[in-house]
């Protein structure tokens, strides 16, 4: 299970989605994969088993009559007002997952999720956009707001309130949270600075991913850093460790970091070799002979430690995140002697066999090779 949303970042309120006042409302809402606005950006794939709306306001617990959503993947980067010119274009139908439905929402706090099960799980491919379409035919037992993030574009989301519009008037999207079943998980910080480790030196490295930042958990069955350059093909010994902490900041022992348990050695030097030819913005993938189960709680290290390879390969990593998020030191060591570092490595990580994006016909992933 993976979770992939956008917290909203500004205090404001939809009131018509669960609403004991409007008896009907249709709602088309866009969400980005790798293009559209970055503030929908869902950045996950895999197969979506339900989506939640974020509550802006404490309620008793409610029901809703006859609830109906459908996905589909759409090139559209903005919403027209016509609900029929947003989706079908070529990238796939518009799937009913969810039909005529009650639903229930037990009580809760502002900023928790009302979550809707989905009937049928929907394969978002992780590229193309999303259009989430919400109807609701019948008033609910009471009215709950929601929060959207306000600095979005207002072409995001489309509604109205009368059941024979064939079209609507624009809006902002409503927080949403998307529940996986297998599926990747891009951690991305923003910026496109080189860093040439960990294929370039001979290093021992520690990255830190927060919990927050990963929004899954369960079994991870590989991880991909993102290239920031056309790889050249180039060969590495390394060995890969995960494992929990509960440390904010990693220390300079690099044994101590890990205090939520033992790590798992994924990879015992082994031969990484990375193919020429991915282009600058794709992910590397390193798939894992066996999984790490990943508590979605706890902070996750990713510890790797390249002991041979002399093709330098520059990965993406971003501005400053935080003090301590990555400590270095020499292959084979213990201590991060060397450096410590306040920006970040993008990261995808592959929850439970996910698929990888969407890729041209037949062509192969794009990932490392590993020799255990």
């Amino acid at each position: 299970m993976k979770n992939a949303y956008k917290i909203s970042v500004a205090s404001a309120s939809l009131d018509r989605h669960f609403s004991a006042a409007v008896p009907y409302i249709r709602v088309q809402h866009l969400y980005s994969g790798t293009s559209g606005a970055a503030g929908n950006r869902i950045q996950g794939s895999g197969y979506v088993t339900a989506v939640a709306f974020r509550s802006n306001s404490a309620t008793p617990g409610f029901t809703c009559p006859d609830v109906t959503i459908k996905m589909g993947h759409t090139s559209a980067t903005l919403l027209t007002t016509t609900f029929a010119d947003n989706v079908e274009q070529g990238k796939g139908p518009l799937v009913t997952v969810l039909q005529n439905k009650q639903i229930a929402a037990p009580a809760g706090d502002v900023g928790d999720y009302i979550r809707l099960d989905l009937d049928t799980p929907f394969y978002f491919n992780g590229v193309d956009n999303l259009v989430v379409e919400y109807i609701r035919n019948g008033a609910c037992s009471s009215t709950i707001s929601l929060q959207f993030d306000y600095t979005t574009p207002p072409d995001q989301a489309l509604d109205t309130v009368k059941p024979a519009d064939a079209a609507g008037s624009l809006m902002q999207p409503p927080n949403m949270q998307f529940m996986f079943s297998g599926g990747d998980d891009a951690v991305e910080y923003g910026g496109a600075s080189s860093s040439n480790l960990p294929f370039g030196r001979l290093y021992r490295m520690q990255m830190l991913y927060l919990a927050s930042d990963i929004n899954g958990s369960g079994p991870i069955t590989g991880i991909a850093l993102q290239a920031n350059a056309t790889t050249t093909s180039g060969s590495y010994t390394c060995t890969l460790r995960l494992g929990h902490t509960t440390l904010s900041a990693l220390t300079s022992s690099f044994v101590e970091n890990f205090n939520a348990g033992m790590p798992s050695t994924i990879v015992s030097n082994g031969s990484v070799t990375i193919p020429a030819g991915i282009p600058a913005g794709e992910y590397i993938w390193i798939p894992f002979p066996e999984a790490f189960i990943y508590n979605g709680q706890d902070n996750l290290i990713v510890d790797i430690d390249v002991s041979m390879g002399t093709v330098l390969n520059v990965m993406r990593y971003t501005d400053e995140v935080g003090a301590g998020r990555l400590r270095g030191g020499a292959t084979g060591s213990n201590t991060a002697s060397i450096w410590s570092g306040a920006s970040m490595l993008n990261m995808t990580f592959r929850f439970n066999g996910g698929k990888i994006l969407l890729l041209p016909p037949n062509q192969e992933p794009q990932g490392a090779r590993l020799n255990y």
